[in-house]
């Protein structure tokens, strides 16, 4: 029986060590090359726009944070029979869980996750076939860490089928916010309320069904995810809902002192009054949560009473103000947890709502802005352009697709030369699982080269991202071999 500190390897550590199974999971997540990337991909705004915005690294490092401190709320505050009914309960899983939470974010975060849903659906491709499971931040974070990434060989010593950061089974469920593969959520126990919202979202390819299924069995039967699993998801939620508006309030894109004054309803706001209108559609339209406008509004009413008074412009009360705000948003929002009786993670269903109207801001202020928006129509042209420039670039260098065996040689010379070493990895591994797929969604040979492709692009930073497309593009004058070292 697979137990929560088994690794997909089969390896097992001494008791008496010094490092547990799971702070084992946190060093080796946090040591691999695919971590350090994050730093220049784009948490809201693109990755060094401005020094002091987050970029999709310190959000992560925020999440880990707050999913520790979570774990050790609820583990001072509930009882150990609830902990053990909830299959058990280790900070540095949920941590674990956290750091390796958005590995899979490509260059440019959610609209290149979008540009390439688009790009891999059947008919978008000029061989029409495109990929059945498509592309998911989720699940390519757990392609990469069971799979990518790069740690000791595997059974073969090829390094091919090696086994990415070989993690615990309960790290590995624990990153499963998304505890099933594409279109399967009905049949993974996904609540039905919230079937429309979850049929978009996934957290594993077929690719890795084996290990996917095994993360799994660690989960107690009859819950829909880990408990470090639920800590992880809400740890996500609030530092994306907290951090962003500290973020946008200082450099002025984010009113809070206007936000505060219309839902205090001391004086009319019609920035707040167009804010409301704005959350109340886009919150009901997700689906995500049930919504009670009434409801939300008393709760943000005692939020604003600790939001800054007036604009950011960097003075020490400045600071200290914005610092109360999100030091008693976060408090707020960590003390609306518990666990019930049966060991089930609870969220409090204002908070939940007050999380939700958080995160709004950042969508109505920046998101939605049309400088922003202009911007994020350039960086999908050059996620588009890439997939199909490299996807002819790896076939032009494909040696099985000639006959004549000069040329097949002189083809694989120049394969070896030519192209980036990683894309050639990720052919090798597209292939690899291709040859041991058994199910009806066998890779064809196309979709090897564009599975391997996609993999490829995801794991660029922006800067690489810009600068691959400029010389593939012909707009990069240099001859410089070009050289992207994200693994």
């Amino acid at each position: 029986m697979t137990s929560r500190h088994d690794r997909p390897s089969g390896r097992r550590f001494d008791d008496c060590e010094w490092r547990s199974p799971a702070e084992r999971d946190l060093d080796r997540i946090l040591y691999a090359s695919s971590y350090r990337r994050l730093a220049g991909v784009t948490q809201v705004l693109p990755a060094g726009e401005q020094p002091m915005v987050h970029n999709r690294l310190t959000h992560t490092l925020k999440v880990e944070q707050m999913a520790r401190r979570t774990a050790q709320y609820l583990l001072k505050n509930t009882d150990t029979s609830i902990i053990e009914k909830a299959g058990g309960l280790d900070p540095n899983i949920a941590a674990a869980a956290a750091a390796a939470h958005d590995l899979g974010h490509p260059p440019f975060g959610h609209i290149a996750e979008d540009e390439l849903q688009k790009i891999l659906a059947p008919g978008d491709q000029s061989d029409g076939e495109g990929l059945f499971d498509s592309f998911e931040g989720n699940a390519q974070s757990f392609r990469i860490i069971t799979k990518l990434a790069v740690r000791k060989p595997g059974p073969t010593g090829t390094g091919i089928d090696h086994l990415g950061l070989d993690l615990t089974y309960a790290s590995l469920a624990a990153t499963l916010k998304y505890p099933w593969c594409k279109g399967e959520h009905e049949a993974r126990g996904a609540p039905q309320d919230l079937w429309d919202y979850y049929s978009h979202k996934w957290g594993a390819y077929e690719s890795e069904r084996a290990i996917f299924d095994d993360a799994l069995s660690v989960v107690p039967e009859g819950r829909f995810r880990s408990l470090e699993a639920e800590i992880m998801d809400y740890a996500d939620d609030v530092t994306y809902a907290v951090h962003d508006i500290e973020d946008f309030f200082r450099v002025g894109l984010i009113p809070l002192h206007e936000i505060a004054v219309g839902a205090s309803g001391e004086s009319r706001s019609q920035v707040f009054n167009d804010f409301w209108d704005f959350a109340n559609a886009e919150i009901n339209a997700k689906g995500e949560v049930h919504f009670d406008p009434q409801v939300a509004r008393e709760q943000l009413r005692a939020l604003a009473e600790l939001m800054p008074s007036r604009p950011y412009h960097d003075s020490d009360q400045d600071r200290l103000d914005l610092h109360r705000f999100i030091s008693s948003a976060v408090h707020v929002l960590q003390g609306g947890l518990k666990l019930g009786p049966s060991g089930d993670f609870v969220e409090f269903p204002d908070h939940r709502m007050l999380v939700e109207l958080l995160k709004q801001l950042t969508w109505y202020f920046v998101i939605e802005h049309p400088a922003l928006a202009a911007t994020q129509q350039g960086q999908r042209r050059v996620i588009r352009q890439l997939v199909s420039w490299l996807s002819e670039w790896v076939k032009d260098n494909d040696p099985e697709a000639v006959f004549d065996k000069d040329k097949k040689r002189k083809i694989e010379r120049r394969r070896k030369r030519e192209l980036p070493a990683r894309l050639l990895s990720y052919v090798s591994i597209a292939q690899y699982d291709a040859e041991r797929q058994v199910t009806e969604h066998r890779y064809s040979p196309s979709q090897v080269r564009l599975r391997a492709v996609v993999d490829y692009v995801a794991s660029l930073t922006e800067a690489a991202a810009y600068d691959l497309h400029g010389r593939l593009g012909g707009s990069e004058p240099t001859a410089l071999v070009f050289q992207s070292l994200d693994r």
